[in-house]
């Protein structure tokens, strides 16, 4: 008799587990993504007749996890590794922000808050270990080693743009693993970031064929609705109200979607839902567009001016060919935004009117007629929030409720997230799931 597992969510977590538990004899998997396509956050679609992600992706030389399943599945000569250009739009002008003689003449930073950032970045980068920084607030610990000018001209930009509200309490220790994780994506020739000829659409679709072949059964625009424990199984309820019984269940979404769902089971316990309520979300917008002018702007330009509408301009073919997408140039412009912030209850036409207007601001040149397509997204729970204290808040991945397993990017701590922390877990909790079965 086989046993019944049931994945929720088609991102990368889901559909790595979905790749490895699909193998296992005597296993039936299913998998059921809520939406219309598979890969999460670095879900495709097609821009000028190229496949492309909604939100903007690729890896760093550390990411050794997806770079060794994409080797497995026949796909390594996929993976490309360019040099990277960074900048910061502060002041009325672009900022070049890749070298430590870019952060010397950066002139908006008194100088000798600029000396002591030099300094108090290459102490980051040697830390290995993220408890000396978990009681501290990032805003607070940068400013009193960097200086207020340092804090006012880099990092609080910098953390307003990507947590909003919430930006003076983030931890330190989410600041330190992003420094640490960009240190050691350079080598002797500068940083570098790697992407995937194709997409990562490339890597989705190849996991989902893989455990289809399997016998997996993959499913989108289905979800889960409720669940509850029942004997030695769990019920689950899907949004049409068909109910299924599987052996183990292992969620994939945001700890606030879980939250949702449990509230329903009278057995869940209230504190169980107060840590995973404890973790703030914001949500993503993503403007993405192909235009036949290239713009003078680096590969990654961070918008640290005061009141601007956005965080960041990704300059994509500034790393990858144009060839890929028919000689255009591609570009994504993105913010990280509460519900609640009056930004993103504009309608989608408003925010791209608002957003290319300020992207004239920066390049005058900017000339709107020449775009070919453009796409807006909008990204729930795109984005959790690390504060002081988060490790407490890390719920276990075996759920309080029996054959329930929890899996998604607030467990990755320090670290952000990101698909090769994704593929991480989609191993390690298909490993789990395995143990758990043998151990009957």
């Amino acid at each position: 008799m086989q046993r019944r597992i049931l994945i929720a969510g088609g991102g990368f977590t889901g559909l790595t587990a979905a790749h490895r538990l699909s193998r296992v004899p005597g296993l039936s998997v299913s998998l059921w993504e809520k939406g219309n396509s598979l890969g999460g956050l670095a879900g495709g679609f097609q821009l000028g007749g190229h496949p492309i992600e909604k939100a903007y992706h690729c890896i760093f030389m550390s990411d050794t996890e997806i770079v060794r399943l994409a080797s497995e599945l026949g796909l390594a000569e996929n993976v490309i590794w360019r040099p990277a250009s960074s900048g910061i739009y502060l002041q009325g002008r672009v900022h070049p922000f890749n070298r430590a003689m870019d952060l010397l003449r950066f002139a908006p930073c008194p100088w000798l808050d600029r000396i002591r950032t030099g300094l108090v970045a290459l102490y980051l980068k040697y830390r290995q270990h993220p408890e000396p920084f978990e009681a501290h607030r990032a805003m607070e610990w940068m400013e009193r080693r960097c200086g207020r000018g340092a804090a006012r001209t880099i990092w609080s930009p910098l953390l307003r743009g990507k947590f909003a509200r919430y930006a003076p309490d983030v931890s330190m220790a989410w600041l330190w693993a992003r420094l640490n994780i960009r240190a050691r994506s350079r080598d002797g020739g500068g940083e570098k970031f790697g992407y995937f000829r194709g997409g990562f659409a490339v890597i989705a679709d190849a996991l989902t064929q893989s455990a289809r072949n399997a016998g997996a059964e993959i499913t989108c625009g289905r979800s889960i609705a409720e669940l509850y424990p029942v004997g030695s199984g769990v019920e689950v309820v899907d949004s049409a109200g068909t109910r299924e019984t599987f052996d183990r269940v292992l969620f994939t979404g945001s700890s606030r979607a879980f939250r949702r769902l449990l509230e329903k089971s009278p057995s869940t316990p209230p504190s169980y839902l107060d840590q995973l309520g404890a973790v703030p979300y914001l949500n993503a917008i993503c403007l993405v567009f192909a235009s036949r002018q290239e713009l003078p702007a680096p590969f990654w330009l961070n918008v640290n001016e005061e009141g601007a509408p956005f965080l960041v301009l990704v300059h994509h073919t500034q790393m990858v060919p144009r060839e890929w997408y028919g000689g255009l140039n591609v570009y994504y412009i993105g913010a990280y935004l509460d519900p609640q912030a009056p930004m993103y209850q504009l309608d989608d036409h408003a925010i791209e009117r608002k957003w290319l207007d300020y992207l004239r601001q920066i390049y005058p040149e900017f000339d709107e007629s020449r775009l070919v397509e453009k796409r807006l997204f909008r990204l729930t729970d795109a984005q959790h929030v690390v504060l002081p204290g988060h490790r407490a808040h890390i719920p276990e991945h075996r759920t309080p409720i029996p054959g329930v397993y929890l899996a998604n990017f607030s467990q990755v701590y320090p670290e952000d997230r990101g698909t090769n922390f994704a593929v991480r877990d989609g191993e390690r909790l298909a490993a789990m799931i395995r143990q758990d079965l043998a151990a009957g």
